[in-house]
C-alpha cells in the first residue's frame, strides 16, 4: 500500500508492507484518521497504525470482507462480505491509540455478496441513522438504524429494497447533505436514488463497460464515475447530462504500464 499527499502534487508520502492479500478496500479511521482500516481479501479485517504500522486484526465475519465506509467522525465502520451480511463497527482507541472494535449491527437480508456499502456524511446523534448497502443480487437496501437496539450486536431492519441494476453493483455513494445515493454497477449505468423513499431519480448513461466507482462533490451538484471503458465522466446532477469526459491513454512499454491521463473533451 502506498499513500499520498492530498495536495495538487500528490507527492508519495509513504509506503506500507506486511503480510497482506490483495487489498480490496480501505478506509481512514480513527483520531486525525491515524489508522487505516483495510479489506485483505479475507473474512477478517485489519485496522493499521500509519505511523507505527502496528496492525489490529477483526475477526467477524465468515467469508471475504469486500467492502468498507466509515462515518464522517472516524468513529464507525462498515464493512459488507460474501457471507451475504454487512456489519457496523464501533471503533474506540485508548490513550495508547490501540484501536479496538465492537461489533454494534449485523445487516441481514441480501441473498448474494454485500459487495457496495455507504454510511451518512452527516452527523447525527451518536449512531449513525441509516446505511445503505448493495449486493450481488442487484438489490440496494436502506437500514434503519435505530430499530431493534434490545441487544449488541442488534439487527436492524431494511426501510425498503429496491432491484437497483441488471448487474452486479460496484460502488455506492451517498450526497453530503444526505439526500441521494448513487450506485455504479458491471451494467455499465450509474444510478440516482432518493435516501427517503428509494425511489430512482436519475439514470447516467455512456459508459461502454462497466462502471467501478461514483461519487458525488462536496460542493457542487455533479458526479463522477470511473469505468473499464478508460474514461472518468463529470455528470450534472440537474438534468443528468454528461459534462465532460477524461480519457485515459493506457502505453504499454516494457511489460510495465502507464496511465497517462488526457485533456477533458465534451
Amino acid at each position: 500500500m502506498v499513500l499520498y499527499n492530498a495536495g495538487p502534487s500528490l507527492t508519495l508520502q509513504e509506503r506500507m508492507f506486511g503480510q497482506h492479500d490483495e487489498i480490496l478496500d480501505c478506509a481512514f479511521v480513527g483520531p486525525n484518521e491515524g489508522h487505516l482500516a483495510i479489506a485483505p481479501n479475507e473474512s477478517e479485517i485489519r485496522i493499521l497504525n500509519v505511523q507505527t504500522q502496528s496492525c489490529e486484526v477483526v475477526p467477524g465475519h465468515r467469508d471475504t470482507v469486500l467492502c468498507l465506509d466509515r462515518d464522517i467522525s472516524g468513529e464507525w465502520l462498515a464493512s459488507g462480505s460474501k457471507d451475504h451480511e454487512a456489519r457496523i463497527w464501533k471503533l474506540n482507541f485508548t490513550d495508547d491509540q490501540k484501536p479496538e472494535l465492537s461489533c454494534f449491527a449485523i445487516l441481514k437480508g441480501h441473498t448474494g455478496s454485500v459487495s457496495a456499502i455507504a454510511m451518512p456524511r452527516k452527523t447525527v446523534g451518536n449512531r449513525p441513522p441509516f446505511v445503505i448497502t448493495g449486493s450481488d443480487d442487484r438489490t440496494v437496501k436502506c437500514w434503519d438504524m435505530s430499530t431493534g437496539t434490545t441487544t449488541t450486536p442488534f439487527t436492524p431492519r431494511s426501510m425498503y429494497t429496491q432491484k437497483a441494476h441488471d448487474k452486479d453493483i460496484n460502488s455506492i455513494d451517498i450526497s453530503s447533505d444526505d439526500k441521494l445515493f448513487a450506485t455504479a454497477s458491471q451494467d455499465r449505468t450509474v444510478k440516482i436514488f432518493s435516501i427517503e423513499d428509494g425511489q430512482t431519480i436519475g439514470v447516467l448513461k455512456g459508459h461502454r463497460r462497466g462502471v467501478f466507482s461514483a461519487k458525488f462533490s462536496a460542493t457542487e451538484r455533479v458526479l463522477v464515475s470511473g469505468s473499464g471503458d478508460s474514461t472518468v465522466k463529470l455528470w450534472s446532477l440537474t438534468d443528468f447530462a454528461c459534462l465532460k469526459v477524461l480519457r485515459i491513454a493506457i502505453i504499454l512499454t516494457n511489460r510495465r504500464s502507464k496511465d497517462i491521463p488526457m485533456p477533458f473533451t465534451r
